[in-house]
């Protein structure tokens, strides 16, 4: 009899989870009912996959690989749907009946569960609905003779309007009363045309009203006239050096002559452009709302014109009348007051003049011209007054005069000694100083207790604990 070998696997009543304790081949299977719901890990049959722990050897994983639970779901008749069991086709590929939330397909019927619901049929995108021979309520009507015998008795003439009915062709005929009014033209050159047109725009009558042929002019001055249309010309006339007018074809343009002159005062509500050359104001006094003054164009130039910017002023100095600028210098980017200047095609040139400020905040000062490069007070001392802390000389200081200081001194090298300085930044602690030509001083190196400063070799002090005697 051959040997027999039995297969052990792991059981459990448990329903919460899978066995988490297989090893890598090893079987489970829990027992436990399903009754309770779908949910439950009971009736299925478990293997332990993967990897196995180092330590521990349990499985990395654990799968679900069978059980009653699934043959459950299989043991009924094929094609029938049968609660809580898996959908199978019979023979031939066919089911008895399908449900799909409220919807119920069964034989040729698709129904719904959904009490006074729509069944709603949505092709995608472009698609389309395509029904082949559709038949209403199940009768011998078609969907075209439905919708005819629809329509056709929900539209009835109205007041004016005949509706006419062919059940026979499907088709329904609408017509307009006839209002008994003749067809043809109303009114003439002397008669408009009077109409009557009932609720439903119909003409129901038509006849004529004779008008006049006379133009009723008048104007805020002289006497009131009629222009007889057809004989009469009416004339518009404009006024000299203010408002001229002129004809082309039916159209009459009313314009300002070129050069207008208004006696009175001028008020334009709009924005004045002005495209001359020259504007000349000739007011004692100018008022203008606007904080900023903008020249040199609307826009910015395209390119350098070399043209300077800013005000030029006319006055008489007491014996001559003088030109003056105050402005941007082109040539140089620097504003500039020249108080005697001369305009060539508005670059302006002469002596630069004083100017008088309270105060001045300026980012870059520049203080002196060449020949006159220095800055000087009237009065007092002058004062550098740094709000860092700090001001900077940048090149070489001469002073003719003495140097007060009365904080710290302090310099980024070392000073020579032929400067008054020691040539050093620092010296040893507890050695001697001593001279070294011209060169910056030296330092000993600092002695023990009880030595002696010496001359050492080419008569560097130094200093040792050996009196050496000399040689005899």
């Amino acid at each position: 009899m051959a040997a027999r070998t039995r297969l052990k696997i792991l059981t459990t009543s448990s329903t919460t989870s899978a066995p988490a304790i297989l090893k890598t081949g090893e079987l489970a299977y829990s027992y436990e009912s399903v009754s309770a719901g779908q949910g439950q890990a009971g009736e299925r049959l478990y293997v332990g996959v993967g990897a196995e722990d180092a330590g521990t050897g349990i499985a990395s994983g654990v799968q679900t690989i069978g059980g009653k639970y699934f043959t459950d779901l299989l043991d009924h008749s094929h094609g029938v749907l049968t609660a809580s069991s898996a959908l199978i086709t019979d023979s031939n590929s066919k089911l008895a009946q399908l449900k799909v939330d409220n919807l119920d397909l069964n034989g040729n019927t698709l129904s719904s569960s959904d009490t006074n619901g729509n069944i709603v049929i949505d092709p995608n995108g472009t698609g389309k609905l395509v029904l082949h021979n559709p038949y209403i309520n199940g009768t011998s009507v078609t969907l075209e003779e439905f919708i005819f015998d629809t329509v056709g008795g929900a539209v009835t003439g109205g007041t004016g309007i005949t509706v006419t009915n062919d059940d026979g062709a499907n088709t329904s005929t609408v017509s307009i009363t006839n209002t008994g009014v003749s067809a043809g033209s109303v009114g003439s050159a002397t008669a408009v045309p009077v109409l009557t047109i009932n609720a439903q725009g119909q003409i129901t009558a038509a006849s004529t009203a004779t008008i006049s042929t006379t133009l009723d002019i008048a104007a805020d001055s002289g006497t009131d006239n009629g222009v007889a249309i057809g004989t009469d010309t009416l004339t518009i006339s404009g006024t000299s050096n203010e408002i001229e007018t002129s004809v082309s074809g039916d159209t009459i343009t009313v314009g300002l002559v070129d050069n207008p002159t208004v006696g009175g005062n001028l008020t334009i509500t709009g924005n004045l452009v002005v495209n001359g050359n020259t504007t000349t104001v000739n007011s004692t006094t100018i008022t203008i709302d606007d904080p900023i003054f903008t020249l040199g164009g609307d826009t910015a130039p395209g390119s350098d014109d070399g043209k300077d910017r800013g005000i030029e002023f006319r006055y008489h100095d007491g014996s001559n009348a003088k030109l003056g600028f105050f402005g941007f210098d082109d040539s140089d980017s620097t504003f500039a007051f020249i108080p005697d200047a001369t305009n060539t095609s508005e670059v302006f040139s002469g002596s630069l003049g004083n100017a008088k400020f309270a105060g001045v905040t300026a980012d870059n000062v520049r203080i002196g011209i060449t020949a006159a490069n220095e800055i000087d007070t009237s009065s007092g001392n002058l004062v550098l007054d740094s709000a860092g802390g700090t001001v900077q000389i940048t090149d070489h200081l001469d002073l003719d005069g003495n140097l007060d200081v009365s904080g710290t001194v302090t310099f980024a090298n070392d000073l020579t000694v032929a400067n008054g300085g020691t040539g050093r930044s620092s010296f040893t602690d507890n050695g001697v100083v001593y001279g070294d030509g011209a060169n910056a001083l030296d330092v000993t190196a600092a002695g023990s207790q009880f030595d002696i400063l010496q001359a050492g070799a080419g008569g560097v002090p130094v200093f040792s604990a050996i009196i050496d005697g000399g040689t005899y």
